[in-house]
């Protein structure tokens, strides 16, 4: 909107190099950026005009700039695919409809408890009037700002999931551009009702409690969520406060492992410094050592360790299967968490 309202070469200049950047950062900026080209050819009217031509050049550059990386992208396109394979999942649809909801309310209120479906139903009125006041009390090119950058990532996403039950909206980071367009509609509601000379002092007064809880469900959220081991959000690792208490319980422990560098990252955290590591990292995003996913990795064993754990997150049937026969009666399941992980190793 800056470029729009300036538009200079040097405006547009910034907007060109922040959209190579957005572009290299994350590949779901390519929904924004067409969101962006909506907006401006609807404010001007349809019309070839300057300020279109700016944009559109601006653009090019911008796309120009990050074709190297689109190659990589596509010479890789197989890896990629693979890797996102998780989003053509089907899911019921009514699954679906909660967990999106859910996901909505979160951005407000982020506690586990059991009037859940009350809150869930309280966001969504309240983020329905709220677009619904933007739209009515706002110029169009500032509500059209708004409801384009919602709408340019929630369509392609979150339709699909409600209407087809697919799972593109499954991890809720996915879906910022669109979150971020909600709570600035939000804010303008309460800005807008708080300050408003000409509206009676008692909504005012309504307008300020209901904000009080908002901001103060926020504050609690934040709270509760950062003295907690783990959360909604983290979808995998969950047990790993619980394999790195039963770890750390030992003298001398050693893990060997060829789980995702991710996994391992997360586990390591929490170890303490005398707990040694003798591992065989996965790269989760080139899927280059796929035979771990069906063949146990238990190498040498070194002497001078009290115990000697096998952390292995989220096995396969196949894996479970080939650690039976090629380990029988050398290994035994001591993680008692929602997944099997963690295995002490007998000598």
């Amino acid at each position: 909107m800056r470029s729009l309202r300036l538009n200079t070469k040097v405006s547009w200049g910034i907007y060109a190099v922040t959209l190579t950047a957005s572009l290299y950062t994350f590949l779901l900026s390519i929904p924004v950026a067409i969101g962006h080209g909506i907006y401006v050819v609807i404010t001007e009217r349809f019309r070839f005009s300057k300020k279109l031509f700016s944009y559109l050049l601006a653009s090019l550059f911008g796309t120009l700039a990050f074709i190297p990386w689109l190659f990589v992208v596509i010479r890789n396109l197989s890896q990629a695919q693979q890797v996102t394979s998780f989003t053509a999942y089907r899911t019921p649809l009514l699954v679906n409809w909660k967990s999106r909801t859910l996901d909505l309310s979160r951005l407000f209120i982020d506690l586990d408890f059991k009037l859940i479906t009350l809150i869930i139903l309280i966001v969504l009125v309240l983020v329905g009037y709220a677009l619904y006041f933007l739209c009515r009390n706002t110029p169009e090119r500032v509500w059209l700002f708004i409801l384009t950058l919602i709408g340019s990532t929630a369509i392609p996403l979150l339709l699909p999931d409600l209407i087809l039950g697919q799972n593109r909206a499954v991890n809720p980071r996915y879906l910022i551009p669109s979150y971020l367009g909600i709570e600035l509609t939000v804010a303008y509601l309460f800005a807008t009702k708080l300050t408003f000379p000409l509206i009676h002092v008692w909504r005012q007064k309504l307008w300020q409690i209901a904000m009080t809880i908002l901001i103060s469900c926020g504050v609690l959220s934040c709270a509760v969520n950062s003295q907690a081991e783990s959360a909604w959000i983290k979808i995998f690792n969950q047990d790993n406060p619980l394999v790195a208490r039963i770890i750390n319980q030992r003298p001398y422990p050693l893990v060997i492992s060829d789980a995702d560098t991710a996994d391992l990252l997360s586990l390591s955290h929490l170890l303490n410094p005398k707990t040694q590591l003798l591992i065989k990292p996965k790269c989760y995003t080139c899927k280059l050592t796929l035979q771990s996913d069906v063949k146990p990795y238990v190498p040498e064993i070194p002497d001078g360790f009290s115990d000697v754990f096998l952390f292995h997150p989220r096995p396969s049937s196949e894996w479970l299967n080939a650690l039976d026969k090629e380990q029988a009666g050398k290994v035994q399941l001591v993680s008692t968490g929602k997944e099997k992980c963690l295995w002490i190793v007998t000598r």
